[in-house]
């Protein structure tokens, strides 16, 4: 794999970087992470493992050798105005990152740039978009679409032949029905068990779960 850099030098940034660890310490194909990018961090201050901040995210613009990129970010809207800043740079690609004790069935579709982290499991004919974030101990039943920039805290239950669509953020323990559709942009909070499919842009708390304002 190329050289890969992280956006992001917070607290999950530095996650990714422990995660990247772990595929290195089973992997052949070993991944070169070179450091971090963010704004309100110096350049060349070390953020841990003495691996630097490189820069601001803008000098990604210009960027001329290929150079892989992976998100440390969980905001959903960040990450989209940091994309629409850098995806006409073609040297920059970004490839899905997926941790060694992931559980990924076979027949599992992926797009690119998804984030998947520690104990989470994939079941069969399951396709994934691009710029998901799936954080630890996730569960995706089979046949369930998910569409691009969407966010899964811990433990987040989505049953089987769910569709969802962009840019949702689920909070830790979440969870939904069997057959359902999520639209776009919804904010499902924390413990949330969805029984009905919903739209876009809404709230939705409790069990089962209920819009709110």
């Amino acid at each position: 794999m190329n050289k890969v850099a992280i956006i992001g030098a917070g607290g999950l940034g530095r996650e990714v970087k422990y995660l990247i660890d772990d595929i290195n310490a089973v992997s052949l194909n070993k991944i070169e992470l070179i450091g971090y990018y963010d704004d309100a961090i110096p350049k060349g201050h070390f953020i841990v493992d003495n691996l630097p901040c490189l820069g601001k995210i803008e000098d990604l613009v210009d960027y001329t050798d290929d150079l892989g990129i992976v998100f440390g970010l969980g905001d959903t809207q960040i990450k989209k105005q940091i994309l629409n800043l850098i995806e006409k740079n073609k040297s920059l690609n970004y490839p899905n990152i997926i941790h060694p004790n992931a559980h990924i069935t076979k027949g599992v579709l992926f797009g690119k740039g998804n984030l998947i982290a520690y104990g989470c499991f994939i079941s069969c004919d399951v396709e994934i978009g691009d710029f998901n974030f799936i954080n630890t101990y996730c569960a995706v039943g089979h046949n369930t679409v998910i569409g691009n920039g969407n966010v899964f805290m811990p433990r987040v239950q989505i049953s089987g032949d769910v569709i969802i669509g962009d840019e949702n953020f689920w909070g830790m323990s979440a969870s939904v029905l069997q057959g359902k559709k999520v639209g776009n942009e919804n904010k499902i909070n924390g413990f949330t068990f969805l029984t009905k499919s919903i739209s876009n842009r809404r709230t939705y708390f409790g069990v089962p779960g209920k819009k709110i304002n």
